[in-house]
């Protein structure tokens, strides 16, 4: 929809979106253009039966066969769901909500939407949209631009005798026709999408339904969905998603081992994809703003060990699943799957025959013995990594590394790579990490080129994912959907700059002459210190944005801030991290996963659930009065004393995704027996996950001594 690297003003955004559109003159080029191409029977016959003909110049009458301009009352169902909501809650504006699943009257400007007409409509428009889509020719080009038209149509209304009209969208209009014409619940439930026919005028109504709802939605703002619900209700939205994901889940579950170039399904697959496109930007907008319970996403009944298990055998069915609908499966699931693909792995390449690389860092030079260490042996970093470290004196510090100075070493690496101060990052207002637009002129870039930089952090951030280490750094919404392979749009603004968002936002519902603001196609953009002016078409400096474009030119602007300035830098990254994760793993979570995927769960510990999963060594049990003393003392800490007291035994200063049943080896509490309390301090064995406490005669002096040895950063010769 938005290339990244159009070359002609036509590639850019929407193009000009004109106010209201005349749609039988859209289907008139259509026609024509399908005509100069050849070979269009099967449309000539589709056109004919529509009735859908075009406007005669000479006697100006409308094309469309003019019946009845009433269509049929809402369902009891559908009005009684509109205003109570999904299983009887309640929403928060029920005049609003009851007042758009009202019955409809059409204006007589609108009389071409009769019933009968929008079935022949949505065979017709359904069936180009099919045969045209995917041509990669000029025939997509014109599929395109029937999209267009159908997804920023409006159909005039009137509510009530002697009511004024006024415009509805043409999605609000079929979601209501397909509510009317069937039990949209019952249908999702016993439909076979997979054999669906292009002549079945349900099937099409839905599938242009969910073109047209998907096309308009990633030009919709936060605004207008959430706060005005267009062009649906947020409680119809559920409706949408609770029915669809049945439908999809059957047809995914059923039919995936079936030849999608078979004749027999091809509308079929057809109709699968349109709706799972729909599910997947409604899921991605739920995500960042929910409209509705996570639970309204997941299949209750879907027995996800058979899928995991399905998915590691390498079963069609379950691959296209977790695919296309990952969402199907709750989050802790997803995570065990991601968990056990990755030990899999590791079978191949971590197995006893494997060779096992030995690395010494000094502590001083952690950042840059690691880049030197490391990039020599890129291509094998998914081996075992034994690290020893180097002291400031020289000498190589004692410990045997059985992992925890490997995680020690990568968390040190991970923060160093990730600070501000050696400029390959910057921070959101919100104090979130993306990419910075003008690395090339970042600390590294004397010494190493600055892709080269993004693809070693990358790989760091790669080899703690293999690794099942949680690392500090916290990024942006916007920079998560770019390592997911997502295509930034409008409504990710806000979490890179508010300020850009809203001053976009106030253009976009100016009511006055745009073209008086003295706007270009230009952006401005700062390259440390010096305002740079920045074309966002070719020749944009000498494009006034007007009210016709400036739709356009909003588009444009955020395409710019979200993926054209940091489009090389995301994509080295991308490349560093792929040589460690496979992107289809990535790809089963949404950005807020991903995010505790990659640094755990924020916020104070559950002590109890590490109590519950702890095992005691050296003399001490769980009734012992030191431990309970230690227990209540941990739960006392402040978050961040926690996050140390995490760091201080396990080198991961956050919890686990999956909770500390899934800390690998189990937390330890070992009993070190003392004469007198300053004897010595408690201590760590990070690769045993193991806690060294002495026995320490109250409880303040424990608390107290513990909070010395999480606070002293020693390092392992601690121990």
């Amino acid at each position: 929809m938005y290339p990244e690297a159009p070359t002609i003003a036509e590639q850019f955004g929407f193009g000009d979106i004109a106010p209201a559109s005349t749609l039988s003159t859209s289907l008139s080029v259509t026609w024509q253009k399908m005509k100069s191409i050849g070979k269009a029977s099967w449309a000539k016959s589709l056109f004919e039966k529509a009735g859908l003909r075009r406007r005669r110049e000479d006697d100006g009458e409308n094309s469309g066969i003019a019946s009845a301009s009433q269509l049929p009352d809402t369902s009891k169902q559908a009005r009684h769901i509109a205003a109570k909501g999904v299983d009887g809650v309640n929403v928060s504006n029920v005049a609003s909500t009851t007042h758009r699943a009202a019955s409809l009257k059409l204006s007589k400007s609108s009389e071409p939407f009769t019933l009968e007409n929008i079935k022949a409509l949505s065979c017709l428009c359904g069936t180009f949209l099919f045969r045209w889509g995917s041509d990669g020719g000029k025939r997509q080009s014109y599929a395109m631009r029937l999209l267009n038209t159908l997804a920023f149509y409006h159909v005039e209304i009137v509510e009530g005798e002697g009511d004024t009209a006024h415009n509805v969208s043409l999605v609000h209009m079929l979601w209501c026709v397909l509510q009317d014409s069937k039990n949209f619940e019952e249908f999702a439930k016993n439909v076979d999408l997979i054999h669906a026919r292009s002549s079945d005028p349900y099937i099409c109504m839905l599938v242009l339904f969910c073109m047209t709802y998907e096309h308009l939605l990633i030009v919709m703002d936060d605004e207008e969905m959430y706060e005005k619900e267009y062009p649906l209700p947020l409680c119809q939205i559920e409706r949408i998603v609770l029915s669809l994901k049945r439908a999809l889940h059957e047809a995914y579950w059923t039919y995936a081992n079936l030849a999608p170039s078979s004749e027999s399904v091809a509308f079929g697959m057809f109709v699968v994809e349109m709706a799972t496109r729909l599910m997947r930007v409604l899921y991605n907008r739920c995500s960042r703003q929910p409209f509705c319970n996570v639970t309204s996403w997941i299949i209750a009944e879907l027995d996800s060990n058979q899928l995991i298990e399905e998915v590691l055998l390498g079963t069609p069915r379950a691959n296209k699943l977790i695919q296309s609908m990952p969402y199907l499966v709750p989050f802790p699931d997803r995570v065990k799957l991601f968990q056990r693909l990755i030990k899999a792995d590791k079978e191949i390449h971590q197995s006893e025959s494997c060779s096992v690389y030995r690395i010494r860092i000094h502590r001083g030079a952690i950042l840059e013995d690691g880049l030197r260490k490391l990039n020599s042996i890129r291509t094998n970093l998914k081996k075992r990594i034994n690290v020893v470290f180097v002291n400031s004196a020289g000498r190589e510090e004692v410990g045997i590394d059985a992992g925890g100075l490997f995680k020690e070493f990568w968390l040190d690496l991970s923060t160093l790579a990730f600070d501000l101060q050696y400029g390959l990052f910057l921070t959101t207002h919100d104090q979130l990490l993306y990419p910075n637009p003008n690395s090339a002129s970042s600390h590294f870039s004397r010494e190493s080129d600055h892709l080269t930089m993004f693809q070693f952090v990358g790989r760091i951030l790669g080899k703690a994912l293999y690794e099942g280490i949680v690392v500090q750094p916290k990024f942006a919404h916007f920079f998560l959907s770019k390592l997911l392979h997502s295509f930034n749009q409008l409504n990710e603004l806000p979490s890179l700059d508010p300020e850009i968002y809203k001053n976009l936002m106030f253009l976009k519902s100016y009511e006055g002459d745009v073209e008086d603001l003295g706007l270009t196609h230009t952006v401005v953009q700062d390259v440390f210190g010096e305002q740079k002016e920045v074309e966002i078409i070719p020749g944009g400096g000498n494009v006034p944005v007007t009210n016709r474009n400036k739709t356009r030119y909003i588009h444009l602007v955020a395409n710019y801030y979200l993926n054209t300035q940091i489009r090389e830098q995301c994509a080295a990254f991308r490349l560093g991290l792929s040589d460690l994760i496979d992107s289809r793993w990535l790809q089963m979570f949404n950005e807020p996963e991903l995010q505790v995927l990659i640094s755990g769960k924020s916020g104070k510990i559950d002590v109890d659930d590490l109590k519950a999963n702890a095992r005691y060594a050296g003399g001490y049990y769980a009734l012992d009065k030191r431990v309970a003393w230690m227990w209540q003392a941990l739960a006392s800490f402040t978050p961040s004393e926690q996050a140390a007291f995490l760091r201080f035994t396990t080198s991961c200063q956050r919890a686990p995704s999956l909770g500390f049943a899934s800390l690998t080896p189990q937390f330890c509490v070992q009993k070190i027996p003392i004469r007198s309390d300053d004897e010595l301090l408690p201590s760590s064995s990070t690769c045993f996950n193991t806690l060294k406490l002495p026995t320490y005669s109250s409880y303040k002096v424990l608390r107290a001594k513990l909070l010395t040895s999480i606070s002293s950063g020693a390092g392992f010769e601690m121990t």
